[in-house]
């Protein structure tokens, strides 16, 4: 079987970038929950996220997700 390579999987509690709605615009949040569907036979791993603006999404497969490389950006401010 061959593994296309771009099949992360993240945790809950991860930082991340989520292209919210498909739509190509990358925006930061957080995994909140992982959940796992089978499709044709195949494990899929599904995940829930909450946008640091007050949006959320279920269900989003991990190519719409990327790891947040300046998660700590904001995490000083007081």
């Amino acid at each position: 079987s061959e593994v296309d390579g771009k099949s992360k999987t993240y945790s809950v509690g991860d930082k991340i970038l989520g292209n919210f709605g498909g739509n190509g615009e990358w925006f930061p949040g957080e995994i909140v929950n992982i959940r796992q569907k089978k499709v044709n036979g195949v494990i899929v791993m599904l995940y829930d996220i909450s946008y640091d603006d007050g949006d959320s999404e279920k269900g989003v497969s991990s190519e719409m997700i990327k790891l947040s490389s300046e998660s700590n950006i904001n995490t000083n401010i007081n």
